[in-house]
């Protein structure tokens, strides 16, 4: 089998290689063909229902981070990689006079010292359809603004019920998409146990002052890692618990050592729901 390799990772740490003008921002689950025979040109190498389909795709590594950011699952124990600002709440909350993470960096050496985060928590996408037909049949487009909110708000109450009945850890979220022009029916897993593991030195990870990724060139280091951890019995999602054990993943995205190698393909991986910009790499 096939491995995937992705080069570091969450959302919007662009590669910096020559692009072309054949870049641009799709979900996985409606990647268009035309789209997927230009990355196969760009060396792309992996069959089109790799991103989306089945047990092995990449999606399944790909996790949205506290409902506010991207991440990825890297190792078979639950390490997930996320931007430093993305972890930066969780470093500040822990530190303190005596030990101040955010100056100073911190590293857990064993899993008894990863830190607990209230509140803090990932999803992984399950499944994603489009249900704008069916919110047009409804009438969607003959309402107001004020109202297609209230609408959509309503459906999405609707939907939720209907997915946590067939399983509590479930979630299911409906957002417009492509300007207001889809509709997607988003079906999330929440894991609720997140523990600090590594922080560099706000100096580096916060280098420049830029807190976001939309300046550049970037050159910070702007990476935190953080474990998920499940309930020992189920291996399911659960609350904080010290009886908790690390989350061991059907499928991880294994970190590259190899550099970078003209005419590699590169893609960037992220949210909301799940989108693939690609460069061709010359």
């Amino acid at each position: 089998m096939r491995k995937v390799f992705l080069f570091i990772l969450p959302f919007c740490l662009f590669t910096f290689l020559p692009v072309k003008a054949d870049e641009g921002m799709w979900t996985l689950y409606n990647l268009p063909k035309a789209v997927y025979e230009t990355m196969k040109q760009e060396n792309y190498e992996l069959p089109y229902g790799a991103l989306y389909e089945g047990d092995d795709a990449v999606k399944n590594c790909v996790v949205l981070f506290g409902g506010f950011c991207s991440g990825v699952v890297v190792s078979p124990d639950g390490l997930v990689f996320t931007n430093h600002h993305c972890g930066f709440e969780a470093i500040r909350s822990h530190s303190t006079v005596e030990h101040d993470y955010m100056l100073n960096g911190f590293v857990s050496n064993s899993y008894e010292e990863e830190l607990p985060n209230k509140n803090l928590y990932v999803s992984f996408m399950v499944e994603q359809k489009d249900v704008t037909d069916q919110l047009d049949s409804l009438g969607l487009n003959k309402l107001t603004e004020t109202e297609r909110g209230h609408f959509i708000d309503s459906l999405e109450n609707v939907f939720q019920k209907q997915v946590r009945t067939q399983d509590s850890t479930l979630r299911a979220e409906l957002k417009p998409y492509y300007e207001g022009n889809k509709y997607y029916l988003t079906t999330y897993r929440d894991y609720e146990d997140v523990r600090l593991v590594f922080a560099l030195p706000k100096s580096m990870g916060k280098f420049g002052g830029e807190t976001d990724n939309w300046m550049w060139p970037r050159q910070t280091c702007d990476f935190s890692v953080f474990r998920i951890y499940v309930d020992p019995k189920t291996g399911g999602p659960a609350k904080y618990s010290k009886d908790n054990v690390p989350y061991h993943p059907k499928k991880w995205a294994p970190v590259s050592l190899q550099g970078y190698v003209p005419g590699s393909f590169s893609m960037t991986l992220g949210f909301p729901g799940v989108f693939v910009w690609y460069p061709g790499a010359s």
